[in-house]
C-alpha cells in the first residue's frame, strides 16, 4: 500500500480530497474530524489529548494511542513526549487493516 501526503490549497479542495481518500490517517486535527464526517474511514493518532471527549464522530473511525502513563494530560509542552513517540507505526497499520477490513468498525 502507498501513503501519500496532500497539502490541498483551501478547505473546500481539502474536504474533496479527504472524500475521495480509501482511508485518512491523521493526528487530532480537523482534517481528521472533517474526513470522518464525509464517512471516509479515519484512524485518529492521540498523544497527550484524551480521544473519549475529542475523538471524530463517524461511523468509520478509530482512535490510536500509546496508552502510556501519563496519558491524558494537559501539558502544553513536555520534555519527554512518550505518549506519542511510543505510539508504533505497527499499531496504527494494524488498527487502518481492521477498519478497511470492517473489523470491529
Amino acid at each position: 500500500a502507498e501513503a501519500t501526503i496532500v497539502e490541498p490549497p483551501s478547505l473546500g479542495d481539502l474536504v474533496n480530497t479527504l472524500a475521495g481518500a480509501r482511508v485518512v490517517v491523521a493526528a487530532d486535527t480537523g482534517p481528521a474530524h472533517l474526513a470522518a464526517a464525509t464517512g471516509v474511514p479515519t484512524v485518529t493518532l492521540y498523544g497527550p489529548k484524551d480521544p473519549t471527549v475529542l475523538a471524530p464522530l463517524g461511523p468509520r473511525t478509530r482512535t490510536v494511542r500509546a496508552g502510556v502513563r501519563c496519558s491524558p494530560c494537559s501539558l502544553r509542552s513536555c520534555p519527554d513526549p512518550i505518549c506519542m513517540s511510543e505510539l508504533s507505526v505497527d499499531h496504527v497499520e494494524r488498527e487502518v487493516l481492521d477498519l478497511l477490513n470492517g473489523s470491529g468498525a
